[in-house]
């Protein structure tokens, strides 16, 4: 599984995405943010800029929602019957003060440790920048930049 995602992650995950992607660091957002301020400064722009927090966001994925971005994305059912093995069969356990405490069934989020896990969450990442890249074709968003980047940032 994790060699057929490997050769296919470029297509599927946008270039603007930085975190649990080969080859990218996440602190190049930082520096990508850093940049646009800069710019907005220089060119005397005013910009809304949206932070969103990913912090524990692993245990928040709803996996209905992260399954139908498998279908949506054309995944085929042998496909997504896999990710449905790794989400509903997998247990956790919650670590106190050195104490492992016993495993139970979870019932959302992506497990933390599991190879799998940083595409399941980039896959569900990539449909809210699918939702955000549609608000600009529909003219709802403009980007940043855009004598830079063509349609600019978003």
């Amino acid at each position: 599984m994790d060699r057929t995602v490997e050769k296919y992650a470029d297509k599927l995950i946008s270039l603007s995405q930085n975190a649990f992607v080969k080859g990218k660091n996440i602190m190049d957002g930082i520096m990508t943010l850093h940049e646009l301020l800069n710019y907005t400064h220089v060119k005397k722009r005013t910009a809304v800029v949206l932070k969103l927090d990913f912090e524990n966001s692993y245990d928040k994925v709803n996996w209905g929602f992260l399954l139908e971005c498998h279908k949506l994305r054309g995944f085929n059912e042998t496909w997504c019957g896999w990710v449905k093995q790794i989400l509903y069969n997998g247990t956790v356990s919650i670590k106190l003060n050195n104490s492992v405490g016993p495993y139970f069934q979870s019932a959302k989020g992506v497990c933390q440790g599991d190879p799998h896990s940083p595409f399941l969450f980039n896959l569900a990442e990539e449909c809210l920048n699918k939702m955000i890249k549609k608000s600009q074709e529909n003219g709802l968003l403009t980007g940043l930049a855009a004598d830079l980047i063509p349609n600019g940032v978003v």
